[in-house]
């Protein structure tokens, strides 16, 4: 798989599946800045959002760049990155925690980072070996500890092996309150499923589990069968208040597009007796009900928001929201339509912040000039007497950012990535000032 190859691939697939971690703005957004322009072979092409630790430093990844790049991994491109952005005076300093180069240490990470209470990073990376050759696959997951003398030590916890084990994480991770890591693989598990290489697989819900020994094991939660359960999780996993997991699937429902099924919501419950028990709690089947879900939030009384990525009114996405129901169901509501224009396109973020009031993205939309049919916004969805209506805070242009990933909330600021813009058009971090 060359870089060109990757490149297309994640820039097409992944359009659907970007991992986002966000908080919410209240108030109309007046101002947009560049705090960090990504350019090769540097860290660059960031595919997931932002999070920040209490003293206000922003921690990412990018899929492509690095300081050290080996020869495997396609110069000038590189393999991926950990970064932080660290405010200073009146601007952002970057430093890059980690370049991968390859091999059994990865490459391409795609998703956003997770801290446990100890301040160590975790994460993924999509693939092993190469870049540029056949053998990407299957991936890993990696912790970064703050080293004593300064500097973070990288370790792979946990390489996936492919077959009934999966292979191609994707999502950020979660965690227990003892420390376990939980996520998905869009790949492997049952074999039933078609794709690239042969078989695919049908993807998995994993727990990666701390071991007597001191080490990591891998336990398959649930295979997906690509029948009635259908298949090929996409990003990573939420908990609610009782202790369930809940995630979502491209495969399934009735056909969105060109032969793509529309989707699922699932949960999964933990089982006294052991185990989990899996539950398909909503399948979409596009027209107004949408397809290709997005990342997903509850509030505080369990109600579920989420996005599609298509269908609604105008087939450019929507907001909804799915509350449960006395006898044990789902009830959903649409809450917002995007008409594809000016309001955006391509919904691929929400949160729930403190004031009720749901933020998030979309990849397209906006200035309709720029960007063959606009280069994305930012959006809040607000409840009313008469229903939810949608503003616009942001608008993206290029260079200051095209195809935002995510939006995250520090210091009364937004914060957040985008795919492309810049000076090379390989990604921003960008800040939206109330």
């Amino acid at each position: 798989m060359t870089i060109g190859t990757i490149s297309s691939v994640l820039r097409g697939s992944l359009t659907l599946a970007t991992i986002v971690l966000s908080f919410g703005l209240h108030g109309q957004a007046q101002s947009e800045s560049t705090i960090f322009d990504f350019t090769s072979p540097g860290p660059n092409t960031p595919f997931a959002g932002l999070i920040s630790d209490s003293s206000g430093n922003l921690y990412g990844t990018t899929s492509l760049g690095g300081t050290t790049p080996s020869s495997g991994c396609g110069k000038p491109h590189g393999c991926g990155t950990v970064f932080e952005l660290s405010p200073s005076g009146s601007g952002w300093t970057e430093t890059t925690l980690y370049s991968f180069n390859g091999g059994a240490a990865g490459v391409l990470p795609l998703s956003a980072l997770v801290f446990d209470a100890q301040g160590n990073l975790y994460g993924t990376t999509t693939g092993t070996g190469q870049v540029g050759t056949d053998t990407l696959f299957p991936g890993t997951i990696f912790e970064l500890s703050p080293a004593p003398g300064g500097g973070w030590t990288h370790k792979v916890l946990h390489e996936f092996t492919g077959g009934k084990y999966g292979y191609f994480p994707n999502g950020a991770l979660v965690l227990d309150n003892a420390g376990n890591l939980y996520g998905t693989t869009v790949y492997g598990g049952d074999l039933s499923c078609g794709g690239l290489p042969q078989p695919a697989g049908c993807g998995l819900v994993f727990k990666l589990e701390h071991t007597a020994s001191g080490g990591w094991a891998e336990i398959v939660l649930h295979a997906f069968t690509g029948k009635t359960e259908e298949a090929y999780p996409q990003g990573g996993l939420v908990w609610d208040a009782a202790g369930n997991l809940y995630g979502r699937a491209f495969y399934g429902g009735n056909e969105c597009q060109s032969y793509l099924q529309c989707g699922i919501l699932y949960r999964l419950t933990p089982v006294l007796s052991g185990g989990w028990k899996f539950a398909t709690i909503h399948t979409f089947t596009g027209g107004d009900d949408g397809g290709f879900p997005g990342p997903i939030v509850f509030d505080a009384s369990g109600i579920l928001y989420g996005t599609t990525g298509l269908g609604g009114a105008a087939n450019a996405g929507s907001v909804f929201r799915l509350a449960p129901t006395s006898k044990g169901g789902w009830e959903k509501k649409i809450l917002y339509s995007f008409a594809g224009g000016t309001d955006g396109f391509v919904p691929n973020s929400l949160v729930l912040g403190p004031d009720g009031i749901l933020y998030g993205s979309t990849q397209e939309g906006g200035k309709l000039k720029l960007c063959d049919g606009g280069c994305g916004t930012i959006f809040a969805i607000t409840p009313g007497s008469n229903g939810w209506s949608e503003r616009v805070l942001y608008s993206f242009s290029y260079p200051n950012g095209i195809s935002p990933n995510a939006v995250l909330f520090s210091g009364g600021n937004l914060y957040g990535t985008t795919i492309e813009g810049g000076s090379d058009n390989l990604g921003v971090v960008f800040e939206v000032t109330p």
